[in-house]
């Protein structure tokens, strides 16, 4: 190619050379190996387009296997944020996988309720379940301290405790204990106290019906800062808090307003006493079902979105709180006392949770 490029430009330049004066062929043969180098450049930049093409390719046509569809559970409603967030795993899987692999999301406690669902998830007859960590409690003590009021500081001190071996040794006891893949968390809530009557200090705490979740760790807690925890179903709580039944409840805001607890409770406390995530667990007959390739581009999915949620969660829940800010009593509480009553109860957990674990989790805050 060179050789030949370099005698066209040649016969040029005697062409020239003879038609016209002296002077010319020195512009000429610039303008000619101008040209040469220009067409060199456009061939080069052509293949390697053309490799970048055949690249491109072969990536959009990895093989992942037979398609799949996996059923995907949750109990929160259709509008709430969190449930926006398995939506978005759900389409963006399908774009990535170009339909090979559909995740069809099941909210509102379609699927049964917490306890029924999370049977189903550890009997292998549910594939991906989308769910706060305590719902899986009963399978893995272990994970209760996740779960323990007033165990962690702020947001910042609850994703340190993830990056640390304490968490990697709490996801591989739930693994182990529900047969199950772990494959990301996302933030869900800071849970904080609306009621009926207003509470400033822990000694407000004194006799209050307080409805808690029917699980170990909230009975424990509120019990020990000196209210009466009531289990209640949470659909049972806007009347009960209306008719007397309980006077308080917790959650994070989002979960408050969407219930309109507001409307009959008009004290909100930010106790801050518990950091809640949601995570998404896998059953192992699921996972068997994947090839390598599909599991990877699930997991690339959720931990893509977790990370974009995990902000967008947190903007929402402000927001809700400067909502109940607009419509009810709004307190900031000195939660030392509180946490010093609760903290009582941790070393009664050290089979459960390992001796030493609450109070290295506690140092990590510092």
């Amino acid at each position: 190619m060179k050789k030949k490029m370099m005698s066209v430009v040649l016969a040029g330049l005697m062409a020239v050379s003879l038609a016209a004066c002296a002077s010319a062929p020195a512009p000429a043969a610039a303008d000619q190996s101008t040209s040469a180098a220009e067409v060199q450049t456009e061939e080069e930049s052509s293949e390697a387009t053309e490799d970048a093409a055949v690249e491109e390719g072969a990536a959009e046509t990895v093989d992942l296997g037979p398609a799949v569809t996996i059923k995907m559970d949750n109990g929160l409603q259709p509008e709430a944020i969190l449930n926006k967030c398995a939506e978005e795993v759900c389409a963006r899987v399908a774009e990535r996988s170009d339909g090979n692999i559909t995740i069809v999301n099941y909210p509102a406690d379609q699927l049964g309720n917490g306890g029924e669902r999370a049977a189903a998830f550890v009997a292998g007859d549910l594939d991906i379940t989308f769910n706060a960590s305590s719902a899986f409690d009963s399978y893995n003590p272990k994970g209760t301290v996740l779960n323990a009021f007033f165990m962690f500081k702020d947001w910042d001190h609850y994703v340190k405790m993830t990056e640390s071996p304490i968490y990697d040794d709490i996801i591989g006891a739930l693994e182990e204990s529900i047969n199950g893949h772990y494959l990301g968390y996302v933030y869900y809530a800071t849970r904080n106290t609306i009621s009926t009557r207003e509470i400033k200090t822990v000694d407000d705490m004194a006799g209050l019906k307080f409805r808690v979740p029917n699980e170990p760790m909230p009975i424990e807690a509120v019990t020990a800062i000196g209210a009466a925890a009531t289990p209640m179903a949470i659909s049972e709580v806007y009347t009960s808090l209306q008719n007397g039944t309980v006077e308080a409840t917790e959650n994070g805001a989002m979960e408050l307003t969407t219930r309109a607890f507001e409307e009959v409770a008009p004290y909100f406390a930010y106790t801050r006493h518990q950091i809640q995530t949601f995570n998404w667990l896998m059953s192992d007959n699921c996972y068997q079902r994947l090839t390598p390739a599909q599991y990877e581009l699930i997991q690339e999915v959720i931990t893509e979105v977790a990370d974009e949620y995990n902000q967008i969660s947190q903007d929402a829940e402000k927001e809700k709180e400067e909502y109940l800010k607009s419509k009810i009593t709004v307190n900031e509480v000195d939660t030392a006392a509180f946490m010093e009553a609760v903290e009582s109860t941790y070393d009664s957990h050290d089979d459960d949770w390992g001796d030493g674990t609450w109070e290295a989790i506690r140092a990590l805050a510092d």
